[in-house]
């Protein structure tokens, strides 16, 4: 079975660091990635640009002026909550970063320097197949809410007969929810599952069809008589 190949050409990714050789590596290690890439010098840059564009993930440097790393992520985190949040950082920062980890703050870090590119690669498409993953759970649960959305409203048109029916003391016509009146059976199919079946009662088949009457009921009179029922 042929390996369904991923599009990565939609994706995007920001990269922070104040010092511009770190950036200028980075580049040149993901320079035939397929997703799109950005690289500024602080935490600041990042925020103004993260409230023009929309990223998938960012990595940002641990340690930087005015805005330390942690504070940059902790606040795209509050800005933008569905961005991957990764760190660049030192061996000797490692522990500090796996206590932000466990608390949620960021996704993964990279370790500096920079020397291992296949791992800078491997672990940049992860992160961009998580939030994949992550992005298509996200619309599985939206289209199974609006599914449910649009069968409950179909639900909620299944008309049901219920409450006080006007009914004419004459005609018998019964008049619906806007003002018409129409005839009981075309109220009742139109409201509910139920049909009908046509036929006469005995009482109306000794006021309309007295000669039939007299051969099917016989001389007993009153609702009650049914067909064969003989005066004794």
């Amino acid at each position: 079975m042929t390996e369904q190949k991923v599009d990565y050409s939609k994706d995007r990714v920001l990269f922070v660091d104040d010092e511009v050789n770190i950036l200028h590596s980075l580049e040149r290690f993901l320079l035939h990635e397929p997703y799109q890439q950005r690289f500024v010098d602080s935490g600041q840059k990042a925020l103004e640009l993260l409230r023009q564009e929309s990223f998938q993930v960012v990595v940002s440097d641990l340690r930087m002026p005015v805005m330390d790393g942690l504070t940059l992520l902790r606040t795209v985190k509050e800005e933008h909550p569905d961005i991957l949040r990764m760190v660049l950082t030192g061996y000797t920062q490692v522990p500090q970063i796996l206590a932000t980890i466990n608390s949620g703050e960021i996704y993964r870090y990279l370790t500096k320097p920079l020397n291992q590119p296949e791992e800078i690669i491997t672990t940049l498409r992860q992160a961009l197949d998580y939030q994949r993953l992550r992005r298509d759970r996200l619309e599985l649960v939206e289209n199974l809410e609006k599914r449910n959305t649009e069968l409950e409203a179909a639900l909620a048109e299944i008309k049901q007969l219920r409450g006080l029916l006007p009914i004419c003391a004459y005609c018998k016509r019964v008049r619906d929810d806007k003002g018409y009146w129409e005839q009981i059976e075309a109220y009742v199919q139109k409201n509910s599952d139920a049909s009908f079946s046509h036929g006469i009662c005995p009482d109306c088949m000794r006021k309309h069809y007295p000669e039939i009457a007299k051969d099917m009921y016989g001389e007993k009179n009153g609702p009650d008589a049914e067909p064969g029922d003989v005066m004794s």
